[in-house]
């Protein structure tokens, strides 16, 4: 949600509606795969009987990862460039605190992370706004 307003406040409409569909096409690949690939969740450290439902892949992991692909395509800084380091470094620190607290709140196995992180890789280069270099190439080739 925060990212979300972020982009509304610093008036980038398109990626916000991007972020939106992203998110909405993440939520239903992860429902569709829940049930296909079955795995339970992890049995707590404390023994009792895991909650009802499936484990891969983790949702959280998969926003989280979406976000930030779709952040650091639009932050407006060029790539290799310190600020596009500095998003890259911090939402990656943001994603891998987010897998890690996953499996430690017995939520999720390890490898749910890692798929819920190439599934919104995917979904967030599938869906994050690409530049419009069509009218520079148009230019040079006149």
């Amino acid at each position: 949600m925060a990212a979300f307003v972020a982009l509304l406040v610093r008036r980038r409409f398109g990626a916000a509606l991007w972020l939106l569909a992203g998110l909405t096409v993440q939520f239903v690949a992860e429902m569709l795969l829940e049930p296909l690939v079955g795995r339970p969740l992890p049995v707590p450290a404390d023994g009792t009987p895991p909650d009802a439902g499936f484990s891969f892949p983790s949702g959280h992991a998969a926003s989280a990862t979406l976000v930030l692909v779709v952040l650091v395509l639009v932050a407006g800084a060029r790539t290799g460039t310190p600020l596009w380091w500095a998003c890259l470094g911090a939402g990656s620190l943001l994603v891998l605190a987010v897998g890690i607290s996953r499996v430690l709140a017995d939520a999720h196995h390890a490898a749910d992370v890692v798929g819920g992180c190439l599934l919104g890789l995917t979904v967030g280069l599938a869906v994050a706004p690409r530049p419009d270099t069509s009218g520079a190439r148009g230019k040079e080739a006149r």
